[in-house]
C-alpha cells in the first residue's frame, strides 16, 4: 500500500470517529497519522511539514479546516511518493515557497531520487526562480 493511501485510509478514519473530540485534538491525530505515514525521511521535516499545514489551515471552521488538512498533506505525500500528476494540484505561492524552503533545508537528508523529483516539480512550476 502506497504512503499517500495509507494516509488517506488513517485520515477518513480519524474524521468517522471524531465524535465529540475537540478541533485540536482531531488535528492532532492528523498531524500524527501524516509523520507516521513517511518513513525513511526525517521525523523533523515531516513534523516541520505538518505544522506548516496546521498553521495555514487554521483559517477555516471545523470539518472544513480538518478536511482542508487532509487534503493539504494527502497532496504533499503525493509530491514526496513522486506521484504528483495523480492529483488536481492545491497548492497556493506560499505553500509551494514553503516546500522550496523546506526540502532545501533537508535536501542532504532526502534521498537523491526524491530530491530530484521533487525539485523538479518545484522548477516546472517556477517556484525555484522567486
Amino acid at each position: 500500500m502506497a504512503e499517500y493511501d495509507r494516509f488517506n485510509t488513517r485520515f477518513k478514519s480519524i474524521c468517522k470517529k471524531r465524535g465529540d473530540d475537540a478541533e485540536d485534538a482531531i488535528v492532532e491525530q492528523v498531524h500524527t497519522a501524516f509523520v507516521s505515514c513517511v518513513p525513511g525521511l526525517p521525523e523533523n521535516l515531516m513534523h516541520d511539514i505538518a505544522y506548516f499545514f496546521v498553521e495555514s489551515c487554521g483559517r477555516g471552521d471545523g470539518d472544513d479546516r480538518v478536511t482542508l488538512l487532509g487534503a493539504k498533506l494527502l497532496e504533499v505525500l503525493y509530491l514526496i511518493e513522486e506521484e504528483y500528476d495523480r492529483v488536481e494540484e492545491s497548492f497556493d505561492d506560499t505553500e509551494w515557497g514553503y516546500i522550496r524552503d523546506i526540502i532545501s533545508e533537508f535536501a542532504m537528508d532526502i534521498p537523491q531520487e526524491k530530491l530530484t523529483y521533487i525539485m523538479r516539480q518545484l522548477v516546472s512550476r517556477g517556484i525555484m526562480d522567486r
